[in-house]
């Protein structure tokens, strides 16, 4: 259970996230924060960036020597982190790619079938 008020930012949240899965430290490097604030411009939800950082420890922790941190800073959670985001905008509807319309065949000189099968009740004689 975090302290954070309820107004926390993202970054708070974030960070606050971090620190209790590695379990020791202040506040998080330069770098990582600059990547929290990215995330943050891109729009991405707190819960997202917790799942991937979740996951990343999880990994860690299989390799983690006695007595070493499992994560050492949020840069090492950043591809289980994005590949989370990727499943969200997969999985939300319109966060994806922009609906493309669809392509239009090009017009048949009249007489030409498409040679698809069913064509003449599509296309006609």
């Amino acid at each position: 259970m975090s302290l954070l008020p309820e107004s926390a930012s993202f970054e708070e949240l974030v960070q606050d996230y971090f620190l209790a899965v590695r379990g020791a430290g202040l506040m998080l490097s330069a770098l990582d924060t600059e990547l929290v604030t990215a995330w943050a411009r891109e729009g991405v939800p707190f819960e997202v960036v917790a799942r991937g950082i979740s996951r990343s420890a999880e990994k860690a922790l299989w390799d983690a020597r006695p007595g070493e941190p499992v994560l050492r800073s949020l840069r090492a959670c950043r591809r289980q982190v994005e590949t989370e985001i990727r499943k969200y905008r997969d999985l939300s509807a319109g966060q994806g790619e922009e609906a493309r319309p669809a392509p239009r065949s090009a017009p048949r000189a009249p007489g030409k079938r498409c040679g698809t099968r069913g064509c003449a009740r599509r296309c006609g004689p």
